[in-house]
């Protein structure tokens, strides 16, 4: 019986046999290109991830959103605009007026699993004072894209915030089911909050573009992964050891971004990067939304027609 078992046996090609090597496949050579140019999706340095937009995947919502733009997924709803309540505490306390009354008020949260692709994807602990800090980021990139309502005055009197009345606001929840990179998700969260009160609505005078990029090794790079932050992040560790290195270590930045207005609303950066090196990613960041905008808009103008098109 062992000997039928020992002639099935491949014991494969004896020594001294020639063995033919075959020609990289084009995937293989994409492969060993995009990690001699130090991205290992395969994207140029000015490239960003494949944007994918839905709107309205929450049908119980007033307006809606979802972006996926690689391994980053998130959802955002808004409802309203209603009534602006306050807490019997600080009713007590605060007079609330229309100059106090948020038109939006944004929240963030992470989903347990929602960590970068291949980490542990585990809630991280302090979830919650990041998730706040996120979220208030973004409703500052927000606000500017707001269109005031007729009579607002900026001692609070006036008609409305421009969210639908009289101490309106809008409430837009984000969820993010995936995240991959801290400054492209926070970006990301910037540009479903916008297609989410486009969906709901809301006046805007442009809908919010997010867009991230970073400097490495003195190039500007568009949309940073997980992994390419930390190495940015191991270089700055490196740097940081030897002062006159300050300005090689890098650093990136997040912005929120009207194109139709061609206004820059909000900023975040990180790290020490030369000035004109700050100049070439503010330029990086306001075409790369130009992009992104065309992609919001296609969107929007689909869910319309498809509002608008007759039941059979």
């Amino acid at each position: 019986m062992s000997s039928l078992v020992e002639r099935k046996r491949n014991a494969g090609p004896a020594e001294g046999t020639y063995v033919p090597r075959l020609p990289p496949t084009a995937a293989a050579a994409a492969a060993r290109t995009a990690a001699d140019a130090g991205r290992a999706d395969g994207r140029s340095p000015l490239a960003l991830r494949a944007l994918i937009a839905a709107a309205g995947p929450v049908t119980a919502a007033s307006g809606s959103g979802a972006v996926e733009a690689g391994a980053i997924r998130i959802i955002a709803a808004a409802y309203g605009p209603r009534p602006f309540h306050v807490s019997a505490g600080a009713a007590a306390t605060e007079t609330v007026t229309l100059a106090t009354v948020p038109p939006v008020r944004v929240a963030v949260s992470h989903a347990p699993f929602s960590g970068p692709p291949g980490t542990r994807r585990t809630a991280f602990r302090g979830a919650g004072t990041r998730d706040a800090d996120i979220a208030r980021a973004v409703a500052q990139g927000i606000l500017p894209a707001l269109v005031p309502a007729d009579g607002d005055a900026a001692d609070g009197t006036g008609t409305g915030t421009g969210t639908g009345g009289d101490k309106a606001t809008v409430d837009v929840h984000v969820m993010v089911l995936s995240a991959d990179g801290a400054s492209a998700t926070q970006a990301a969260c910037v540009t479903a909050c916008g297609l989410a009160l486009a969906d709901a609505g809301v006046r805007l005078r442009d809908v919010p573009v997010g867009v991230s990029a970073g400097v490495v090794h003195s190039a500007v790079v568009l949309d940073l992964t997980h992994a390419e932050e930390t190495r940015l992040q191991d270089v700055q560790t490196a740097a940081s050891a030897r002062p006159t290195a300050a300005a090689e270590a890098g650093g990136g930045m997040w912005v929120t971004y009207l194109p139709r207005t061609r206004e820059l609303a909000h900023i975040q950066q990180y790290g020490v990067v030369d000035g004109a090196l700050l100049g070439e990613m503010l330029d990086a960041c306001t075409d790369a939304a130009s992009r992104i905008a065309d992609v919001i808009e296609k969107e929007l103008l689909r869910s319309v027609a498809e509002g608008f098109a007759p039941v059979s």
